[in-house]
């Protein structure tokens, strides 16, 4: 931890000088406040709250009763944070603040760090839930049938990632408004990836069959599978920009692409046209058969996932299934454990606190770490950043505090 220089001011002329200064929260003054002229810190550096978790003492005021404002220029030696010090009557606050301002008045000093907030973007991943409802979704799997069983995978994982993922979904073949005698179109009306929750119970709600009389899950009475059209779509109305967020659609099937008479080479050769937009726009496809045998290869499908760079997931049972999505899901909900800061911030100076908790950079299994110099990135790791996946529903519920370069 890096400790601030300190300053002696003999004169007022020095002290001038010393108020010149860039970054003056660096600076360690002594209190030199005069009664109801303000003064320019107005305290000595505080102890800080002591290492650990027991109370600790604060820092100690020894200005006099005009006290500046501008305690936060003190700085103050600090502790270690220790958990319930009394915070900052003095400089050894965990912002250098008085106790009346410090907006985090539990933790003990930390030593030289600046109150002014710093502005950060979440990008948290978009993705899009493609999934194909043919007629032989209804084929028995585990316990319901294939779409069924993935329905309610979907729904355990859009439920468990809320938070830190943004969701689309999208469903084919289409059976209304179709131009195509053998549905072979995405049905109207996709869900787009949006900010955290707002979709509400949009998507749980097309995951489930409303009529209770047809328990299969809703599929259609078609067996098309209009993969070319679903990653089209994909392609022309969701992603249809280049963006430097995670993007990904995850295509879910249980056969090859076509509909009807459709020649089957012709509809794989479409759907990987489909694809290639796709990656021209920075979006990542995975493919999920549903009910592959494990020792065939479904031919087209594996073009696919071979043109878009990621693994063939077969899910011949639901535990398959279920771990394959999990893990794809999971590596996407990482993106939401890194802070980009919007404005130039010296890293050394940094503080961050979740829901009004600190969190040290050092935490047990846990902590952040950050990279970059003029608009560095933090990143939560451990039980840090599955804080921010489970629990943050909003930007707000994060504060960060740093010095301007």
């Amino acid at each position: 931890m890096r400790r601030p220089a300190v300053i002696l001011v003999s004169s007022l002329a020095s002290l001038i000088v010393a108020m010149g200064l860039a970054c003056s929260e660096r600076l360690l003054l002594p209190g030199l406040s005069v009664d109801g002229a303000g003064g320019l810190g107005g305290h000595v550096a505080g102890t800080g709250g002591r290492p650990g978790t027991g109370a600790g003492t604060g820092g100690t005021s020894q200005a006099s009763s005009g006290g500046s404002p501008f305690d936060s220029l003190v700085g103050g030696a600090g502790g270690l944070g220790g958990f319930e010090a009394v915070g900052g009557q003095a400089a050894g606050g965990l912002f250098g603040q008085n106790r009346s301002n410090n907006p985090f008045p539990r933790f003990g000093g930390r030593g030289p760090s600046c109150t002014q907030p710093v502005h950060f973007n979440i990008q948290r991943s978009q993705v899009l839930i493609s999934l194909g409802k043919s007629s032989s979704m209804t084929t028995k799997f585990g316990d319901g049938t294939r779409l069924s069983v993935v329905q309610q995978a979907l729904k355990a994982i859009i439920t468990a990632n809320q938070y830190s993922i943004n969701f689309g979904y999208q469903e084919f073949p289409g059976t209304t408004a179709c131009a195509m005698v053998d549905g072979c179109c995405v049905k109207t009306g996709a869900i787009q990836p949006s900010p955290t929750n707002s979709q509400g119970q949009a998507i749980q709600d097309a995951l489930q069959c409303m009529p209770p009389s047809m328990t299969s899950g809703c599929a259609t009475t078609t067996d098309s599978r209009p993969v070319a059209a679903a990653l089209d779509n994909a392609a022309s109305s969701v992603f249809n920009t280049s963006d430097t967020v995670q993007r990904l659609v995850i295509l879910i099937v249980d056969g090859e692409p076509g509909c009807g008479a459709q020649v089957p080479d012709d509809a794989c050769q479409s759907a990987t046209q489909a694809l290639a937009q796709l990656g021209l726009n920075k979006v990542q496809t995975f493919v999920v058969a549903v009910g592959a045998d494990p020792l065939a290869t479904p031919s087209c499908l594996t073009r696919i996932a071979l043109e878009a760079n990621t693994p063939l997931l077969k899910a011949s049972d639901p535990t398959q299934l279920m771990t394959g999505l999990d893990n794809i899901v999971s590596n996407a909900a990482d993106w939401a454990c890194t802070l980009r800061l919007t404005s130039p911030t010296d890293p050394m100076t940094l503080t961050l606190a979740v829901d009004n908790v600190l969190i040290p950079a050092n935490a047990p299994n846990g902590g952040w770490d950050v990279a970059g110099t003029d608009f560095p990135k933090i990143h939560l790791k451990g039980d840090s950043c599955a804080l921010v996946q489970q629990k943050v529903k909003s930007d707000s519920q994060i504060d960060v505090f740093g010095c301007p370069l």
